[in-house]
């Protein structure tokens, strides 16, 4: 059991480290995301703990991580 929670954690602050840090960087500062950034990191944080297995691929692949950051920021900027 010990071994399964490391590879969650350790998998999560991979995640955190490679794909939402870089994202949380490019929002614009005239955004509504950028005055309530403790917020948003608290929401961020909990779902991609719980999602963990999900982003996987996007953690581990090139192509999977662009694509997802691409998504990500448009649904997070209300952007079609």
């Amino acid at each position: 059991m010990e071994y399964i929670a490391a590879v969650w954690v350790s998998a999560w602050l991979i995640q955190l480290w490679t794909i939402f840090v870089p994202l949380m960087a490019m929002i614009p500062k005239d955004n509504l995301i950028s005055q309530y950034k403790t917020l948003c990191w608290v929401v961020l944080l909990g779902l991609s703990f719980a999602l963990v297995p999900l982003m996987v691929v996007p953690m581990l692949s090139e192509q999977g991580k662009r694509r997802f950051k691409i998504s990500f920021m448009k649904g997070l900027l209300g952007e079609d």
